[in-house]
């Protein structure tokens, strides 16, 4: 469940508004964030394993407002909700908190943010199982941006032992290659120094979606294929992993 929380932390995250001119850093809203062309009012996005391609193993119903901002995302399988992520902005249209339910009516985490004029702040709070669950602060990740709205920089602290973990953004804008470098503390150790961990590296498409991305620990990179409608989004995308196809996403996309 960790895993889950910290990419949906991440996800909702980067899904927020600038409003002045001294914080023209984040992209103007979740589509513009997800690389979503046009305006679109809801996508439904079905996932399949490639030896299962008869039935979907999560469908994720994502619905959008009319600023072009996410509001909720539901996941679903077999006619159940598994989970429900809930969004809400200002009055500058800024995400200002996020909450997850799993099931969709018992709140587990809630993500508040903070904003300054080259970065933002996300706070995590757990409100069930081990985390925290009487709804203390755990973890605080903060997001710096460059002028020209590119991430740069990520620091993630957790907020009970104070083992921080940073990661720096570089993009090649001629060969459309991103890379991550990793750095983290050890939590067993007094010496709070960040240490190298490695890196990780996407190619992206002319269309600015990841065709190859390669982990820390990753010995063959991991690639994608896509399909697009005539807006210029995926509609399939196909997930190669050791050279094997193993997993589709297919979706339907509702624009206004």
């Amino acid at each position: 469940m960790y895993l889950k929380f910290l990419s949906l932390v991440l996800i909702c995250a980067i899904a927020v508004i600038s409003s002045s001119c001294d914080a023209q850093f984040v992209p103007k809203n979740t589509l513009e964030e997800s690389n979503i062309k046009e305006d679109v009012s809801k996508i439904v996005e079905q996932r399949f394993n490639a030896d299962s391609l008869e039935k979907p193993f999560l469908t994720e119903e994502l619905v959008f407002n009319e600023e072009g901002n996410l509001t909720s995302k539901k996941g679903i399988k077999e006619e159940k909700v598994l989970y429900l992520d809930k969004y809400s902005y200002d009055a500058e249209g800024r995400c200002k908190s996020s909450k997850f339910y799993m099931p969709e009516d018992v709140l587990n985490w809630e993500y508040t943010y903070e904003y300054d004029s080259s970065s933002y702040t996300v706070l995590s709070r757990s409100y069930r199982g081990w985390f925290a669950p009487d709804g203390s602060d755990i973890n605080k990740r903060t997001y710096s941006f460059d002028r020209n709205k590119v991430l740069i920089e990520l620091v993630e602290e957790d907020m009970h032992n104070g083992t921080k973990r940073k990661y720096e953004y570089s993009m090649d804008a001629k060969t459309r290659k991103r890379t991550i470098q990793i750095f983290t503390t050890q939590l067993s150790s007094d010496n709070k120094k960040l240490k190298r961990l490695g890196e990780s590296v996407e190619v992206l498409d002319s269309l600015g979606n990841t065709i190859e991305s390669s982990g820390v620990n990753n010995s063959q990179p991991e690639t994608y294929m896509y399909k697009y409608d005539k807006q210029g989004n995926w509609i399939e995308k196909q997930f190669f992993k050791k050279g094997k196809l193993a997993m589709i996403y297919k979706r339907t996309i509702t624009y206004r």
